[in-house]
C-alpha cells in the first residue's frame, strides 16, 4: 500500500484512490507498515482465485491447511503459516514434489511440522536453515610478516624517491 501512496492526488490516478481506500477498509490495513505481498511478472500465472484467501491468512496471521492433488495421484495435505505472499508461490503449487527436494541450504524449504512444534512454533529462519562455513587457510605468520616487511621497504623507497623529487624541483631520473 505504501508503494501506491505517492500517486495520491495525481488526477490521472484518482480512480486508484478509491480502490486503495476500499482495499485498506476491507482488509483493515490502516496503519500497517509491514510488506506482505510481492509481485513478479509471470505470463503463466494460475490460481489468482486463491489470492484473497491467502492474503487474508497473511494479514490475520492464520494457519492454512491446503490439500493438493496432482492428476492421477493421491491428495496430500499441507499446513502453512504464511507471513509474506509472493506471486510465484501460487505457481510453485504446481510442483510441490520439486519443492520437497530443496535442502535447508536453499532460500526456501519445507520444515516438518513436528520440528516447528518442538521450537514452540518459532518460524525464525535461523532455527531451521543450515549454513555451510568454509574453512579458510591463511599463510604462516612468518610469511605474512615477511611480505609486510617487503611492502614497508617498497613504500619507504617510493617515499624517498618522492622526497628527492620535491627537493630537486620535481625532476625524476
Amino acid at each position: 500500500m505504501r508503494t501506491m501512496k505517492p500517486i495520491k492526488g495525481m488526477p490521472q490516478f484518482s480512480w486508484m484512490e478509491e480502490i486503495l481506500a476500499r482495499f485498506e477498509s476491507t482488509f483493515k490495513l490502516r496503519g500497517t507498515t509491514t510488506n506482505i505481498v510481492g509481485f513478479e511478472q509471470n505470463p503463466y500465472l494460475k490460481g489468482l482465485n486463491l489470492f484473497s484467501d491467502i492474503f487474508n491468512a497473511v494479514v490475520n496471521k492464520q494457519t492454512l491447511r491446503i490439500s493438493y492433488q496432482k492428476f492421477g495421484k493421491e491428495s496430500k495435505e499441507y499446513i502453512f503459516h504464511p507471513y509474506f505472499l509472493k506471486q510465484d508461490i501460487i505457481a510453485r503449487w504446481q510442483n510441490l514434489d520439486k519443492e520437497k527436494s530443496r535442502t535447508r541450504l536453499d532460500q526456501s524449504f519445507f520444515v516438518p511440522a513436528d520440528k516447528i512444534r518442538a521450537n514452540n512454533y518459532d518460524l525464525s529462519i535461523n532455527k531451521y536453515k543450515e549454513t555451510v562455513y568454509e574453512q579458510k587457510r591463511y599463510d604462516a605468520p612468518e610469511m605474512i610478516l615477511e611480505r609486510l616487511g617487503k611492502l614497508d621497504s617498497d613504500i619507504m623507497n617510493v617515499r624517498k624517491e618522492l622526497e628527492g623529487m620535491l627537493k630537486t624541483g620535481g625532476s625524476h631520473e
